[in-house]
């Protein structure tokens, strides 16, 4: 078999796997199970700039900011960020903004360790006063990955004899996203011929997942997981391992949208 044509078994995800030095963390994040809080993460190359709504022993608003940069990891495959802790005041919403008014006082520290894709472990301190908890990213809506893309990927074959080494591979790919969780992936892919793989996709905030099994027209087959995979107004990229027989492969990959025909 030829391991090309596991090239875009890539565009699934699973939930659980690590995250990279790559792995983009804007996203809305929080505790399912404990709704009125909450935090937002943007990113800029390797900050984060995280801002985090709770409440006060009072029951009152309140909001905390910080700029937090790369750490050193909490556990293998982490992904850990800390730095500075501010407490924000400003003025009140319905009044011409006071800046005299506004303060941002340093209360404490942040940590947020990533250990997967999605989820994370978040402490921080305020004022001597230390809070755990462990959080998610939040779904509210799936993204619709239905269309035709011409893309690449690269990867690394490895436990395959003398198929083992880095590939570049690229090729044009259909996906038909069904009810937001069943998706298949129609690709082109060379002398492994048409490429089918089909599986459930999942989701958590803009992370997309997707595992199952792909055949192609030459007789190759196996097993698929893509994740991270995340899709906007211009494409989809996403990393991925997939495994036939004794052979596995783990790589990168991409594609742009095709304008419809």
């Amino acid at each position: 078999m030829k391991i090309k044509s596991l090239l875009f078994a890539s565009v699934l995800l699973c939930a659980n796997t690590f995250a990279a030095s790559t792995t983009n963390m804007a996203d809305q994040w929080g505790v399912a199970s404990e709704s009125g809080w909450g935090l937002s993460i943007q990113q800029q190359a390797s900050t984060l700039f995280i801002n985090m709504f709770v409440y006060d022993q009072a029951g009152q608003p309140t909001w905390f900011i910080g700029a937090v940069t790369p750490g050193a990891p909490a556990a293998v495959g982490h992904l850990t960020f800390t730095g500075d802790w501010f407490k924000v005041n400003g003025t009140f919403y319905g009044s011409p903004w006071n800046q005299p008014a506004a303060q941002i006082n340093k209360v404490g520290t942040i940590v947020f360790d990533a250990d997967s894709v999605t989820t994370a472990n978040l402490t921080y301190s305020v004022n001597g006063v230390t809070v755990n908890k462990r959080v998610e990213r939040e779904l509210w809506s799936y993204e619709d990955y239905n269309g035709s893309y011409l893309g690449g990927l690269v990867y690394n074959v490895s436990n395959c004899g003398t198929s083992n080494g880095n590939y570049e591979d690229a090729g044009a790919v259909q996906i038909t996203q069904t009810g937001n969780t069943s998706m298949t992936i129609v690709a082109n892919q060379g002398l492994s011929g048409t490429c089918t793989y089909s599986g459930t996709y999942s989701q958590l905030g803009h992370m997309g997942a997707l595992a199952g099994v792909f055949a192609c027209t030459n007789g190759s087959g196996g097993t698929f997981e893509a994740f991270e995979m995340e899709k906007n107004i211009s494409g989809m990229t996403g990393r991925y391992v997939a495994q036939y027989g004794s052979c596995n492969s783990a790589g990168s990959f991409g594609g742009l949208l095709r304008a419809p025909i």
